[in-house]
């Protein structure tokens, strides 16, 4: 079960300094990047899975979070990545929407995964490559 293309928002990413959204609003924001998602696709072993230009057809990989909060420490990978004016700080409400697809085993030996899409309203393309070996039991 992984991500083809996911977002979250919290106030944290919120433009304006003193803006707070509730949870809808946040979802709203969730869902809208979601909707404008382009060039999503998946490849397994080089095998075309999902090649989908525009978000239609999509839905059906959809999933929405409820309300959730997560804590980020000063020390985490992710203020260094993403943006080190961030503080240690709550993240309270959070909301999230992606497509995610969920793959029955794949059958033992080295398998190639490739997937990904771009959100053209954010300016973030992602596309992501994964080797999985797997083993007998």
């Amino acid at each position: 079960f992984f991500p083809l293309v996911n977002v979250s928002w919290t106030n944290q990413e919120c433009v304006e300094p003193d803006m707070t959204l509730t949870y809808t609003q946040l979802r709203a924001l969730s869902a809208d990047a979601v909707e404008g998602a382009t060039d999503i696709f998946l490849s397994i072993n080089g095998e075309v899975i999902i090649n989908s230009p525009t978000f239609v057809g999509a839905q059906a990989y959809r999933a929405q979070t409820e309300e959730f909060s997560y804590h980020v420490p000063v020390d985490s990978l992710f203020l260094q990545i993403c943006n080190d004016t961030v503080v240690d700080v709550d993240h309270d409400p959070c909301a999230g929407d992606g497509l995610y697809v969920m793959l029955a085993p794949l059958p033992v030996g080295t398998h190639t995964l490739r997937f990904g899409g771009a959100f053209p309203s954010m300016g973030f393309t992602t596309d992501a490559q994964y080797t999985i070996h797997v083993v007998a039991p």
